[in-house]
């Protein structure tokens, strides 16, 4: 065992005495607080070793070859990251750019899906992983790369790289089908695929309503014609004019918390604290719909008599809500529940300052299991099509657009697009307007 240390670190405080705080450190990382059990955690971090921060990503400006490009990615000094590369001569690349550490145990079965107590000496950290040995995959057989921030290799290779949260698959899967469907690309088909918002993901969800849930009897009795008729039209896709897409995903939502809400209170108990399921929502897709296409009744919630009067009982918590909220079914379209808020740090802060900061409330297609990543809070931070040699025909989005000063007639130029998923240019068009730099007194002036 050895002790711990503290560091102090000094808060300037403007108009008020410095404070000193101090930082709890072990040998692993420092202590970042404490889990339900009032345990220390600690932090065990890649930025926190001096591989973790370097300038090596600027050698990828003179790289000529893929090949070369992977060496680099593999010596950068940042935050691990996926890293996609293409060569003039047709060479396709995928690897992790970053430091990526050797995980060395002396268990037999180690589990690096999950935190570990590092100090009975059986899991730590060996350096970091060699060049030759970060997983790559070069010139797949598809002829296709995608990562959708999915998981992208299996076996040996996920052993070496871990599970830092994959996002579901479904969104991979639905660039994947788009890319392979075609074999040629022009920079507006490329848009297209990332403004793709059918909802496969919910597909057999929709499925269920209509096959198990709205049966004819129960329609008749809760008076669910209405509801029916919206899921029948739904139109398959995050529309902004979908009454039924908006009832299709609630539902989901809905059974999630029913289902997982019930089975955690039991384990709450049993640990003592409060288990919270939030973190790996994610994750819960996979068991749910094992759930109830198994139907085993031990798992059913509290009070409920079986699978059908649950799916029944949640169909018609879902509509009765969307109803209240939006005082008629027919308001509920996807494009009022799903409208953008896209606001400037400072209006957050100051919030008379909105008016001038704010990007305009408009509504938008697309969600969060699909190409066209879109809510009301969060959405594709960039979208870039360009083919090298032809930047004139490439397309940049970039919500609340490139201005940065919002006296600037060009703040907001270019969101519109975003929102909307209309293509617009990357080069700047015909000029019409010049910023001089003015000088200190007697200075000549320099026009750029």
């Amino acid at each position: 065992y050895k002790k711990f240390t503290y560091e102090p670190e000094i808060i300037h405080i403007k108009g008020e005495s410095p404070k000193t705080i101090e930082i709890k450190n072990t040998i692993w990382g420092p202590v970042i607080g404490q889990n339900e059990r009032s345990e220390d955690i600690v932090l065990r971090w890649v930025a926190h070793d001096k591989q973790g921060v370097n300038f090596n990503l600027i050698g990828l400006e003179t790289a000529k070859s893929v090949p070369k490009a992977i060496t680099i990615a593999h010596s950068m000094g940042i935050p691990a990251q996926n890293f996609v590369v293409a060569g003039k001569n047709g060479d396709i690349a995928w690897t992790i750019a970053g430091p990526m550490p050797k995980k060395l145990t002396k268990v037999k079965s180690p589990d690096w899906q999950v935190p570990q107590n590092w100090a009975s000496g059986e899991y730590a950290w060996q350096g970091y992983l060699a060049a030759n040995e970060v997983p790559v995959i070069m010139n797949p057989k598809s002829s296709r790369i995608w990562t959708a921030n999915s998981r992208i290799v299996g076996g040996k290779m996920l052993t070496k790289i871990g599970n830092g949260g994959y996002a579901l698959g479904a969104r991979g899967l639905q660039i994947k089908q788009n890319l392979e469907s075609k074999s040629f690309f022009s920079e507006q088909t490329m848009l297209n695929i990332q403004n793709d918002d059918k909802a496969l993901f919910l597909k057999r969800w929709h499925a269920l309503l209509l096959d198990e849930v709205l049966t004819e009897n129960f329609v008749n009795e809760q008076h669910l014609q209405k509801a029916l008729h919206h899921v029948e039209n739904w139109q398959g896709a995050a529309s902004i004019g979908s009454v039924g897409y908006s009832i299709v995903r609630q539902f989901r939502i809905n059974l999630r918390e029913n289902l997982f809400d019930a089975l955690l209170s039991d384990l709450s108990e049993h640990v003592n604290y409060r288990v919270n399921w939030s973190p790996i929502r994610q994750q819960l897709e996979t068991p749910m719909w094992q759930m109830i296409t198994e139907k085993p009744k031990h798992l059913l919630p509290p009070n409920t008599e079986s699978w059908s009067a649950l799916l029944e009982q949640t169909f018609l918590e879902t509509v009765r809500n969307l109803e209240h909220d939006h005082e008629d079914l027919d308001n509920a379209n996807w494009g009022t529940l799903n409208m953008t808020s896209v606001q400037h740090p400072l209006s957050k802060a100051i919030p008379p300052l909105a008016w001038l900061l704010d990007m305009p409330n408009q509504p938008a297609n697309g969600d969060s299991y699909m190409p066209r990543v879109q809510g009301r809070s969060f959405g594709a931070s960039e979208r870039f099509v360009v083919s090298p040699g032809y930047e004139e025909s490439a397309i940049l989005h970039m919500p609340s657009g490139q201005a940065g000063n919002p006296l600037s007639p060009y703040y907001g130029v270019g969101h519109k697009q975003w929102v909307e998923g209309l293509p617009s240019p990357l080069l700047p068009g015909k000029t019409k307007y010049s910023l001089l730099l003015s000088p200190y007194k007697d200075k000549p002036v320099k026009q750029y």
